[in-house]
């Protein structure tokens, strides 16, 4: 049995590293799991002796028996353990890679302490001497569950259920491999839920891995968890009872949007489009003050109607603002000068990190964003020049322009939220609607009543007009040029 777990490769360019802020909170986590009244030890004391951890049976142990008990959480760093023992006497039993050797874990809150104890198994029985030393000698255990029933007469333990995002490994296929990394591979999959059966994207783990990037798996996994928004990836959730450790996340048929540009002359409508659908997506991760961290083209993806859904949460954060040290792994071209100077991370500065991605997009990403700066002559640029991204090839619509200078000024104040990006780019998009419509001898007649669509959109918060927006560009040939001419007459127009 392999005692290695690893984390799949993000699309984040330069890697990915948790962030300083969950890192400390684990270590001064780890400092309280060294000593404890209860007299508790550390995880590596827990793997002293021969007779403490797992064999090549049990992974039929689990598949057979341990699964099926709501209180067996797979594998689980003893840092998230924290969230679920609220209270005393609650526990849980978990694996964890221990210094290159897995073992089964009992998880005790007791003394308003969390303390974690091995599991010896030694001549086909089960025991846990270290927390339960009073049970008769006679006695023995074939199953962990029948220990844990003997305890409970003893002892009023309190169980503890696992996430509702730990799925069983037999309700996913994988079909074919779309891609992988130095420690992850992506696949194409189906997920079977309540009877009906999906296509998925898999993130299956390999390889040797740190301790860390099992953390950053877990940190991205809790993140995606908290999404709910159709121009968000769907997390369908998580495998990690059994072997491979397997993220489970809908399928994003369209590709990358950044490969997708480099390879296609779509519409203006539908880019339009799909930077309001980022917009819409953002605006949702503010609303639950998720910071992305690494918005950008490439970790945007598009479903096969061309709707936009970001992805890729592995330095995303949970806080209203943070600050971090280092900024080695960061994206730096796309990063704010606050950023860059103070490490300071906030909605505002996701703002400036969307108006690059709006660049890149009306550049269908030919090349990255400051080309062709080098990465010490970006963080110049970034820190000294007043518009540093503009247009120089093409020549978008005047809307556009306006956004990405207003999402990048230096002030961040006068950056606006993403609550106003989805209005303002939900404008532009009923605007380049009706200059196409005009070219059209006979427009469809949904068509001409998109002003009540789009009226009845904002009331319900929703934009489900925009993805018949793409589809009626789709047929047409609206080029940057025509729309621009368009906009000198923006004051002729009549007001409906």
């Amino acid at each position: 049995m392999s005692n290695a777990r690893s984390r799949g490769r993000s699309a984040i360019e330069g890697g990915e590293s948790s962030d300083d802020q969950n890192q400390s909170n684990s270590d001064r986590f780890d400092l309280e799991l060294g000593k404890s009244d209860s007299g508790c030890g550390t995880m590596k004391e827990m793997i002293e002796g021969n007779n403490v951890g797992l064999v090549d049976l049990d992974l039929t142990y689990i598949q057979t028996t341990l699964r099926h008990f709501p209180w067996y959480h797979g594998l689980l760093q003893s840092a998230h353990v924290i969230q679920f023992l609220k209270w005393e006497n609650s526990y849980l039993v978990h694996r964890e890679d221990v210094n290159g050797k897995e073992v089964f874990c009992l998880a005790l809150r007791q003394y308003n302490r969390i303390c974690h104890y091995g599991f010896e198994f030694e001549n086909n029985f089960w025991a846990c001497t270290r927390v339960i030393p009073d049970l008769d000698s006679t006695v023995r255990f074939q199953h962990i569950h029948s220990m844990l029933d003997f305890w409970s007469l003893k002892t009023n333990l309190i169980p503890v259920s696992r996430s509702k995002i730990v799925i069983y490994h037999d309700d996913v296929k994988l079909i074919k491999i779309l891609g992988a990394g130095a420690f992850g591979e992506v696949w194409k999959g189906t997920i079977t839920i309540k009877g009906v059966e999906k296509d998925c994207a898999v993130k299956k783990i390999k390889g040797e891995v740190k301790r860390a990037q099992i953390s950053a798996f877990f940190h991205e996994a809790n993140i995606m968890s908290l999404l709910d928004h159709e121009n968000v990836i769907k997390f369908y959730g998580q495998c990690t009872l059994l072997s491979p450790i397997m993220a489970v996340m809908e399928l994003a048929a369209g590709g990358v949007v950044r490969s997708y540009l480099r390879h296609n002359k779509p519409n203006i409508l539908i880019l339009i489009g799909i930077v309001n659908d980022i917009a819409r997506g953002m605006d949702h991760l503010s609303s639950l003050r998720i910071i992305h961290r690494d918005l950008a083209a490439r970790n945007c993806l598009l479903d096969d109607k061309l709707n936009a859904k970001i992805s890729d949460f592995g330095l995303s954060v949970r806080a209203v603002e943070i600050r971090v040290k280092n900024l080695k792994q960061a994206p730096i071209r796309w990063l704010s000068p606050e950023t860059i100077i103070t490490g300071l991370f906030n909605e505002k500065t996701d703002v400036w990190s969307y108006g690059v991605t709006v660049w890149e997009i009306f550049t269908n990403c030919k090349r990255h964003p400051l080309y062709p700066k080098s990465i010490k002559q970006s963080i110049q640029a970034i820190r000294e020049i007043e518009k540093p991204h503009k247009f120089v090839d093409v020549k978008p619509p005047k809307s556009i322009v306006a956004l990405v200078e207003n999402c990048t000024r230096r002030n961040a104040k006068e950056r606006p939220m993403f609550r106003e990006l989805k209005v303002e780019t939900l404008k532009i998009l009923e605007k380049g609607l009706k200059k196409d419509s005009r070219r059209r001898p006979n427009p469809p007649l949904h068509q001409v009543s998109s002003r009540n669509k789009i009226i009845t959109a904002r009331k319900r918060k929703k934009s489900s007009h925009a993805m018949f927006y793409r589809k009626q560009a789709s047929s047409g040939d609206l080029s940057f040029d025509q729309v621009s001419k368009d906009d000198k007459d923006k004051d002729k127009e009549p007001r409906e």
